[in-house]
Order: structure tokens, then sequence, then C-alpha cells
């Protein structure tokens, strides 16, 4: 453990020598051709009316039949909504509280024999263990003084946190975790996807799914849907959803970030607002090419992560208590 005052960075610089190769190649097919859009600036512009969204039909791509969500001994009970809508997506807390939707997934989990103390990562080089959650199976880390009973986590957590992930890798795209043809050979059996092989090596209780960087012009509408496919999959293997926006607005507009919004809130699941958490740094926490973070930034994308993991251990232990 270490001085919060004095923050060790030594797992960004992994992080940043991982960065300097990370590709940004996309798997997403653009649904039509558009210029190539130059980022100039980090702030975005707020859609000026809600689309409407259209979920996609979708295929799943496993073969069992998950069990209807539990619903006879959920901790909690559900409240009015009072949720600020996808628009006001940059005023999301940055670290929520878990649902009754989303407790209902960990218990439907639970019966359905997923791990309590694994997670997964959904993502491309920024979601692998050296710069994301990895360090937590490291003594190079510590937490706010408000956070502080947040530790027990990362003994709860501690086998996941330094495990990689066939679903995070070097240019992936929202899709690849969708194509067999981006399975590991070595791991995953033939015509598996990536998805469905990490959650049979796994059984993971939580996915963190954080995607978008790897973007192409007039992909953005393709996105949500291919986002809405991977969520699907997840819920329907018992599998809680936490998705992770981004900070950076590469596509220019903002849509991918207005989407991930889109999907947690049509789901009622968790996002991380990695983009408010970074309000406070300049340029936005990013380096000079608009896409990478920052040391500092890195390290609050972690802990506010971290935070909402220990969110689910506490859901999951209130649950265990209540059979």
């Amino acid at each position: 453990m270490i001085n919060t005052k004095n923050k060790i960075l030594l797992v960004f610089f992994l992080a940043s020598f991982a960065l300097i190769s990370c590709s940004t190649q996309n798997t997403l097919a653009p649904t039509q051709a558009e210029p190539q859009i130059t980022l100039t600036s980090t702030q975005e512009q707020l859609p000026t009316a809600e689309p409407t969204v259209a979920v996609p039909t979708i295929v799943p791509s496993s073969t069992s039949t998950p069990l209807p969500l539990a619903t006879a001994t959920v901790v909690g009970t559900p409240t009015p909504d009072l949720r600020l809508t996808p628009k006001y997506w940059r005023e999301w807390p940055v670290a929520p509280a878990l649902s009754f939707r989303a407790i209902s997934v960990l218990e439907q989990g639970l019966l359905m024999g997923n791990n309590p103390r694994m997670f997964s990562r959904v993502g491309d080089c920024q979601s692998e263990p050296d710069v994301f959650l990895g360090i937590y199976s490291t003594d190079r880390w510590a937490l706010p003084a408000e956070y502080a009973s947040a530790s027990a986590s990362a003994d709860y957590f501690y086998d996941a946190f330094s495990l990689t992930n066939v679903t995070a890798k070097k240019g992936f795209g929202v899709s690849s975790v969708l194509s067999p043809i981006y399975s590991n050979t070595e791991v995953c059996q033939p015509a598996e996807t990536p998805i469905d092989c990490e959650l049979r090596l796994r059984k993971p209780i939580v996915v963190f799914v954080a995607m978008g960087t790897n973007w192409q012009a007039g992909s953005s509408a393709s996105f949500e849907q291919y986002l809405r496919q991977v969520v699907d999959i997840l819920i329907e293997q018992g599998s809680l959803p936490i998705l992770v926006n981004k900070p950076d607005n590469i596509e220019g507009d903002g849509m991918l970030n207005f989407a991930i919004a889109q999907v947690a809130y049509d789901y009622d699941l968790p996002m991380v607002n990695v983009w408010k958490a970074l309000d406070y740094l300049p340029g936005h926490g990013l380096q000079e090419d608009g896409i990478y973070m920052v040391p500092e930034a890195w390290d609050n994308r972690n802990l506010y992560s971290f935070v909402v993991l220990d969110e689910v251990r506490q859901a999951i232990l209130s649950i265990e208590a209540n059979k």
C-alpha cells in the first residue's frame, strides 16, 4: 500500500509502453461511407434531441437456454425511475450504485453457477490487465479515505485482476468479440466466439465492457447494435455488464458515449462515467493524440471501476446472506 498523496504510477509506465503500439484497427463494417473526422477539440456538443433507438434483432450466440431472472430473494426493491436520460449522460454519477435490475442479474448469475469472485473485461488494449484494474493484484495502489472500505474487494476478486481475457485484445472493436475469426484458438473451441469462450472459461459474475476507441467513420449506429448484442449475451449467461464510457471524442459528435449511455439506460445497468471523472484534468486527461490517457487519468478510471466492483461484492454478500 502507498500514501494516496504520492501515488505510485509504476503500472502506468507499463501501460504507456503497451499503448505505444496499440492498434486503432476497427472491425465494424460502416453502414455508410463518411469522411474521416479530425478531432480538434475534446469538447462535445449535446444532441439537440434524443434519437429513437432501434433495438436490433439479436441471434444469441449461445445454444444454452437461460433461466428467467430470479425475483423471489432479490435484495432491494424497485424504486421510481428518477434517472437522468441519456441526453444528459455527462451529468450521470461517476461510480453509480447498482440498480434493482443489476442486482437481479447478479442473483441469476449465482443461481447459474457463475463464479462470485471472478470478473472479465471486454475491450481493446486499453482493457488489458496492465492498464485496467490489474494494479489491484499488486501492492502499488491506495484508495482515497472516502473509499477505504472498498479495499476488501482487492482480496475478494484477487485472482481476476491479473488474469488476461480473450475478449480484451489490441485492435478489438465491439464486433470483434462476436466473431469466431478473432477467437484464441489455443483456448477456444472451433467456431466459438471470443465472448462465448470467455464466459465458458471464466464464468464471471461481472464483465466490464469498455469499447469505442477503435472507431471508424460511419460506424456509430452499428456500434450501438453490436453493444446491445454483447449486453444481451452477458445477461443471458448471468454475467452483469458494467459499461465503461471513454474520455475521448474521436468520432467528433460524442455519439459513442451517447450510445453507451443509451444502452446502460435501456437495460438499467451501471455505467462508469470516465468522461465526467476526468473533467478536471487538462486536455480532459488525454495525451496529445486525443485518444490515450495520461497516467492520472488511468488512475481515475481504475479507481472508479474498482469502486463499482466493490458495490458488486457487497451485493453478492447480501444476496448470499439472504438465501
